[in-house]
């Protein structure tokens, strides 16, 4: 008598695809929430946000976390089609740039009475501030009192990377403040860079990493240095002596293909006093509004010292500049000159672009590169686990029946999951 066996290695071939397209369908399935938000604030800050609004209006947001220059770069790159209905957060000189370049829309009817004048624009809006300081122990702060003594004493330091931080993009601005040119500044940049033991992709970081042990000091905006010290850190906030910048974060709307209702609406809560409240009793950042106490305003006024960067729309004009000189002269040198720089035109939004794809490609590169050796090894493991099934089937097909189902499960994890772990591990949120 002959007995028919089934096609095992076409079955199991089978079970595999309908495993691989089930899993890239969900990837590439559409947020199911009303808004996205991209947030290069602080998580809780843009997760307490997101929740109040869901809870009062039964509208859902999802939010990513993604550092600013990392964002500026994205929605540059989508060519004002994004993904994103609302930009959460992150230095206002980056949504002016993004602005200038066109990627924002415009929003009309927000309440900005409260707002000082240069806090705000017709597609940008500051909800919340923040003074650069340096977040020291207390030994290290006694050694700490300027920048320049902060490189004269040769601590370690965490300090944010400004290929993708906006905090380190204002840091570098207060440098070309003190020194009055981007040339000028490049000496003590290079000082400061032989002192960084970990450049941090957001400028949310460093008060932390110190914190932990990492490094005896760091740059940051002075509210993230104090959040540190409510929690029961021994830190000290030390504002230099020789000049400082602040932040004003700002929120904002991406062009996209389909523009929301619901995003303008989350935008003026956001922007609004109750909002601004709500950010400031989260992570104990400054507001913006001069109707509510302690706000930015204020404590400029209270310091007695020099502060550069009043205006966010004129600094937004030197932030590729600042950015790219940088990159070429202390990161990554590739033989630029001081009279290169000093040579080229003053940046304007004609000349902005130029530079923000060579950040651009700075990204995409090392994506692409990590995107195919995930894929290669994706398709590898598929084949060996493949193969597995279709011996196992062949020479021992009861017994391998307990086993098959374990063999699929890594197939069956949703994709959120995956990324969420190796979000975890470290990957970036999006990659360009």
């Amino acid at each position: 008598m002959t007995t028919l066996r089934p096609p095992i290695l076409p079955i199991a071939g089978l079970v595999l695809v309908i495993a691989a397209f089930t899993s890239l369908l969900a990837l590439l399935a559409p947020s199911r929430a009303d808004l996205l938000v991209v947030c290069s604030n602080t998580a809780s800050v843009c997760d307490a946000l997101a929740e109040h609004y869901e809870q009062h209006t039964r509208t859902s947001v999802d939010v990513v976390r993604v550092p600013t220059s990392e964002a500026l770069s994205h929605l540059a790159a989508t060519h004002g089609d994004s993904e994103f209905d609302v930009w959460l957060g992150g230095p206002a000189e980056a949504h002016a740039e993004a602005e200038c370049l066109g990627l924002l829309r415009p929003v009309e009817g927000i309440d900005v009475s409260g707002l000082p004048e240069h806090y705000y624009s017709a597609s940008w809006f500051g909800f919340y501030g923040g003074i650069l300081s340096i977040c020291a122990t207390p030994q290290a702060s006694e050694q700490v009192t300027s920048w320049n003594s902060l490189v004269r004493s040769h601590l370690p330091l965490i300090v944010p990377l400004p290929l993708t931080s906006g905090t380190a993009a204002t840091m570098l601005g207060v440098q070309t403040g003190r020194f009055g040119s981007v040339p000028e500044s490049m000496p003590f940049l290079r000082a400061l860079d032989a002192q960084v033991v970990t450049y941090s992709d957001s400028g949310t970081d460093p008060a932390h990493l110190v914190t932990i042990g990492r490094a005896q000091a760091g740059i940051t905006f002075d509210t993230y240095c104090e959040e540190e010290q409510r929690l029961g850190a021994e830190l000290v906030t030390v504002y230099p002596s020789d000049g400082t910048g602040f932040e004003v974060g700002a929120v904002s709307l991406p062009k996209r293909a389909e523009e929301r209702r619901q995003a303008e609406d989350f935008l003026a809560w956001v922007v609004s006093d109750e909002g601004q409240a709500l950010a400031s009793s989260i992570a104990g950042q400054v507001p913006i509004s001069r109707r509510l106490p302690d706000n930015l305003s204020q404590r400029l006024t209270a310091l007695d010292i020099p502060v550069y960067g009043a205006e966010p729309e004129v600094e937004s004009l030197k932030r590729s500049l600042e950015i790219g000189a940088w990159q070429a002269q202390v990161y990554a040198p590739r033989g630029c000159t001081p009279d290169e720089i000093t040579n080229s035109p003053e940046p304007a939004c004609g000349s902005v672009p130029a530079r923000d794809v060579k950040l651009t490609r700075i990204v995409l590169g090392p994506s692409i590169a990590r995107t195919g050796l995930l894929s290669l090894a994706a398709g590898g493991i598929a084949v060996l686990l493949g193969s597995f099934i279709a011996l196992a089937l062949r020479f021992a097909p009861r017994r391998s029946l307990i086993f098959i189902p374990l063999i699929l499960l890594p197939g069956l994890v949703p994709p959120a999951v995956s990324a969420e772990t190796l979000m975890l591990l470290g990957a970036p949120a999006y990659s360009i």
